[in-house]
């Protein structure tokens, strides 16, 4: 009897964790829908709110009394649009202006140094200035030690070398 009591006792909380279960899942289905509802009503909450904004937009500008309407609105923006591509094209060309100018420029430098080679090169040998850039590239080039103006591969100096050595050494 205490076994048949206790299987009705079993039976029963089972049968209220059902009941229960049953309630829980049916409130889940309910808030989701009061959910559904609230993000809803939120979204047309926004809307009228920017219904509102836009109303009072509307009504600043046709109460502003500068105001001349939408026509000379658009006759302005195409003037503001106007004025920008003017602006935009005065810098395109300034801009390509300085790249003329630099182009201008780097000709001006490799006709100089083009001019320079040629004074150069027409220079006779025996002149100073020649001898002395002469001696400073083969120097540069390790080609003849700085101490003795003799070549560094041990054989003698040419007599050009010599006379330059000559003209170099002070005297005492």
């Amino acid at each position: 009897m205490a076994d048949e009591r206790e299987q009705d006792d079993l039976v029963a909380i089972s049968k209220v964790f059902t009941e229960i279960t049953d309630a829980l899942t049916s409130l889940q289905g309910q808030l989701r829908n009061f959910n559904e509802n609230v993000n809803q009503t939120s979204q047309i909450l926004d809307l009228w709110a920017d219904i509102m904004a836009q109303t009072t937009f509307n009504h600043n500008i046709f109460s502003e009394p500068g105001w001349l309407g939408g026509t000379q609105d658009k006759e302005t923006l195409q003037q503001l649009i106007e004025a920008e591509r003017l602006e935009k094209e005065r810098q395109e060309q300034r801009l390509f202006e300085i790249e003329q100018e630099k182009i201008r420029m780097e000709q001006l430098r490799i006709e100089r140094e083009l001019a320079r080679k040629e004074k150069e090169a027409a220079k006779p040998p025996a002149h100073p200035s020649f001898a002395s850039r002469h001696n400073s590239l083969l120097y540069k080039r390790g080609a003849v030690s700085k101490r003795t103006s003799r070549p560094l591969n041990g054989s003698q100096p040419t007599s050009r070398q010599t006379t330059q050595l000559h003209k170099r050494r002070p005297t005492q």
